[in-house]
């Protein structure tokens, strides 16, 4: 064997062995259609490797002659895959170039075998070259002269090759892709390999052949450049399906917030309905207790004995009334007024209001209002009605004083309003109860438990939400969020 045909034998594994591989990279991932063309580039390439090795290894012009005209029928099928990969790679819309070749080199490769045999090659024009190469090797190839049908055929690759390359550089400065000039580079180098062995087969100058090796540079580039948008396209999915998988959770989070807001607002409903009910019930014999009680106290003097009972009768009975208004607060339907408000401005005069208490209880109240806070479609009563609700419930949770922090935000889509205060904070396991109606964390006498629940109830009506935030021994934040 010539020490020439071992790389030759090398490359034509490695090329049969990348175009299977993609062959099944096809059947695998039919949408990449460049996979097929290029399978069969490299199969051809491969099958035109051994026959160079063959040609390599010839010992006479009749062995040499068949290796010679095997070689020349399958450049012919290399060009035409060569073409489908090339045109379908740079996104050429027109595939004229693809069907024509294919028609063309059908036609030569009929017409070598069925005109007559001097048209192509004949063994009574001998061709034989003697070639020493650096004085490295040196190399003999039993060839014949080419007749009228190969030449055509090998200066049609030579001007189809050199379209191919117009086109490849057109594709680079349009996507100015990178990866696609190595490619770009090759295939120049591709092209005056293909065009030396024309010259060489004309026997223009003497040199060995060298487009097995050009063709073997040109299908390692291409491979690595197709593989490189197989995995750009893999790396590209699995992020889409990371994106989808995440908005997925975030969709299902959001549903289950949903339902847990349904829930709890089916709930309210029902417990409102029924406070309304039992509230109207005592209402009238609250009222009577509390007149009477007071009508008696008016009649008798300070030290009169049942001054003391009578005195604890009406204070009972006032904190009957306000809790009964409280229920109904909570249970009425009230007609909301929405208008284009500065939230900003609700809460300053909510600030006002509570802030006479603050003081009796030595708590500080500090406002950070945001600049350019856009006015939105609020009911400046029932914004007031949280901020001092919330108020009340950070005093009442810092019995010994300290600071109410209230701040104003927004995002895209809501103006955000956090209460924050420095008292005793909230469990967890009580934070998840802590909207629900008459749930009360202070003591006995203290709290009605509905005052959180009015807060998330307008804060509903207004289309945004409350949610809290609150570490035991340090504070509590509550965040009410209203829509822009």
């Amino acid at each position: 064997m010539h020490s020439l045909s071992v790389p030759l034998i090398v490359m034509a594994a490695v090329n049969i062995y990348v175009g299977v591989y993609y062959f099944f990279l096809y059947i695998k991932r039919q949408q990449i259609k460049e996979h097929f063309p290029f399978s069969m580039l490299c199969v051809c390439a491969g099958l035109y490797d051994v026959f160079c090795a063959g040609l390599y290894n010839s010992i006479s012009l009749e062995q040499g002659i068949i290796w010679q005209r095997l070689q020349l029928n399958i450049i012919g099928f290399v060009s035409v895959f060569f073409v489908w990969f090339i045109n379908g790679f740079t996104e050429q819309k027109s595939k004229l170039i693809i069907k024509l070749s294919t028609i063309w080199f059908l036609i030569i490769l009929i017409a070598s075998f069925l005109v007559n045999p001097g048209l192509s090659l004949s063994l009574l024009k001998p061709a034989i070259k003697h070639v020493s190469f650096f004085s490295i090797f040196n190399i003999t190839y039993y060839e014949c002269e080419m007749g009228i049908v190969y030449i055509v055929e090998t200066l049609s690759i030579l001007v189809l090759y050199l379209y191919l390359l117009v086109i490849s550089i057109r594709y680079y400065l349009k996507s100015r892709s990178r990866i696609f000039l190595v490619f770009i580079c090759s295939l120049a180098v591709f092209f005056f390999g293909v065009a030396n062995d024309i010259l060489v087969g004309l026997q223009v100058y003497s040199f060995i052949y060298v487009s097995e090796y050009a063709y073997f540079s040109i299908i390692m580039a291409m491979a690595y450049i197709l593989l490189s948008k197989f995995v750009g396209v893999q790396i590209a999915y699995e992020e889409l399906n990371n994106k989808l998988e995440l908005k997925v959770e975030e969709r299902t989070e959001e549903n289950e917030k949903l339902q847990d807001k349904l829930h709890q607002s089916e709930k309210m409903a029902a417990v409102g309905q029924l406070a309304g009910g039992v509230a109207h019930e005592i209402n009238n014999p609250m009222t009577i207790i509390l007149g009477y009680a007071q009508i008696v106290l008016k009649r008798i003097k300070p030290e009169d004995p049942l001054s003391k009972p009578l005195l604890a009768i009406e204070k009972e009975a006032i904190r009957c009334k306000k809790l009964i208004e409280n229920l109904l607060t909570f249970s009425r339907a009230s007609k909301m007024v929405k208008q284009t408000g500065d939230v900003n401005k609700a809460i300053k005069e909510a600030v006002a209001l509570i802030e006479p208490q603050a003081k009796v209880k030595n708590t500080g109240i500090v406002v950070n209002y945001a600049d350019k806070l856009p006015d939105i479609m609020i009911d400046v009563n029932q914004i007031q009605q949280i901020i001092i609700n919330l108020c009340n419930n950070a005093m009442d949770a810092m019995p010994a004083g300290g600071t109410i922090k209230i701040e104003t935000a927004q995002d895209d889509k809501f103006v955000k309003i956090a209460v924050s205060d420095n008292g005793s904070g909230i469990s967890d396991e009580n934070k998840k109860k802590l909207f629900e109606p008459f749930f009360t964390t202070k003591e006995v006498g203290k709290g009605t438990g509905l005052g959180l629940s009015i807060c998330y109830e307008l804060a509903n009506k207004h289309g945004g939400d409350i949610s809290v935030e609150s570490e035991v021994g340090k504070g509590t934040t509550f965040m009410v969020r209203l829509p822009k």
